[in-house]
C-alpha cells in the first residue's frame, strides 16, 4: 500500500509538472490549443512506456527513441 501510494503521488506531480508546462506553452501562444491533459497522458504513456520496455528488453538507442517520439508529439501541437 506504501509503494503504492508513493508512486500516485510521483505520477500526480509528474503529471502536473508536464501539465504546467504544456499549459504556459499553450498561454504564450507557442503551442496550440489542445486537450491538456490528454496530451499530457499520451507523453507519459509514451516515456513510461518505453522505459518499462528497456526494463524488460534493451531498447536499441532508447535515447534516440525519446527523442523521436518527443519530436513527433511536439510537433502535433505546435503553433504554427
Amino acid at each position: 500500500k506504501e509503494k503504492q501510494q508513493f508512486f500516485q503521488s510521483y505520477l500526480q506531480q509528474y503529471r502536473g509538472l508536464i501539465r504546467n508546462i504544456v499549459q504556459q506553452g499553450i498561454d504564450a501562444g507557442e503551442f496550440k490549443q489542445t486537450d491538456v491533459d490528454s496530451f499530457v497522458l499520451t507523453l507519459m504513456a509514451i516515456i513510461e512506456g518505453l522505459f518499462l520496455l528497456n526494463t524488460i528488453d534493451d531498447v536499441p538507442n532508447l535515447n534516440q527513441q525519446l527523442i523521436r517520439s518527443m519530436t513527433l508529439l511536439l510537433d502535433s501541437i505546435q503553433a504554427s
